[in-house]
């Protein structure tokens, strides 16, 4: 319990601290929507809670791993990348600080948070049009659909990564000002989705190609020179890491091994013999409705048929 209480107050305290910085940094920012945020993620961080439980959840596995030294005794046995990055974010927080398995589950839940933050400064920095959808406007309900909420809140991947991607686009929005959000950034992407990372980059390096009007040639080409370094460095790891050899990339069995393998999970929906169309769809907005596993089934299928209107 006690260890709950410390995380809570840690944590209510960062933030703070973070919407005060926020909102003094971007006084364009409506504070409201800060702290409604702030209140949205922390009521869903509650809801995790209880699913995790009741149900299977890699957050306990990481906890007790942390708890149970299982890397080894110090704090860089546990550094890597993938699963292990997480327990070493968790380290010195449980190991040192006290941070029981509720104090760290809000820990972590304040880096989801964070990444909002940082995606709310570029919706409103980047996004001109007021659309509206029934009388309100279309970008604050996007900040506040509750799935991505869900999934960032908790001891796990998808806080962190959620937050270095928001810190990467964040940065190279303004490369110039914001080189250091866009590094971290980088370097959390990789450290938990290696192979996301060098999908990032990719993206990336097509976009100041092809699109990035408001940057300077300087800039671009300073970017580029270090991106092509750092793809050189990672990729040969990150192929290494996801099982991608050259002939397994051209027979494709490889691709068909992952497909299968989606159709064991319990909420999974065997693909295989969707061709690629139907893959896409599957992907971005299933379920809907008819094929939702339970409650938070139904209520992601509204989410996904708001994407789809």
């Amino acid at each position: 319990m006690a260890g709950t209480f410390i995380g809570l107050i840690f944590t209510a305290l960062l933030s703070y601290l973070t919407i005060e910085w926020f909102g003094n940094r971007y006084p364009s920012l409506h504070s409201k929507t800060l702290s409604s945020l702030f209140f949205y993620h922390f009521f869903l961080t509650l809801a995790y809670f209880l699913y995790a439980l009741y149900n299977l959840s890699d957050s306990r596995h990481y906890y007790f791993k942390i708890v149970s030294d299982f890397r080894g005794d110090s704090w860089l046995d546990f550094y890597g990348t993938s699963t292990t990055f997480i327990e070493f974010l968790g380290y010195p927080f449980v190991k040192f600080l006290g941070f029981n398995y509720g104090g760290i589950m809000l820990l972590f839940s304040y880096l989801g948070f964070l990444g909002f933050c940082f995606f709310y400064v570029l919706l409103e920095e980047r996004i001109r049009f007021q659309h509206a959808f029934l009388g309100n406007n279309l970008k604050t309900i996007v900040l506040f659909l509750p799935n991505l909420h869900f999934w960032s809140s908790s001891l796990g991947k998808g806080s962190v990564i959620f937050l270095g991607i928001a810190m990467f686009f964040y940065g190279i929005s303004n490369l110039k000002d914001r080189w250091l959000a866009t590094i971290i950034g980088s370097l959390v992407i990789y450290h938990v989705r290696p192979h996301i990372f060098l999908v990032v980059l990719i993206a990336t390096i097509g976009g100041f190609v092809f699109s990035a009007k408001q940057v300077s040639v300087a800039q671009r080409i300073i970017f580029l020179v270090f991106a092509g370094m750092v793809l050189s460095f990672v990729y040969v790891d990150i192929m290494s890491l996801v099982g991608l050899e050259e002939n397994i990339m051209v027979e494709g069995t490889n691709l068909s091994h992952r497909a299968s393998e989606l159709t064991k999970a319990t909420s999974g929906i065997d693909i295989q013999n969707y061709n690629f169309f139907q893959k896409i769809f599957a992907f971005l907005y299933r379920p809907l409705f008819f094929d939702a596993p339970g409650i938070l089934g139904l209520i992601v299928s509204f989410e996904n048929l708001f994407y789809l209107i």
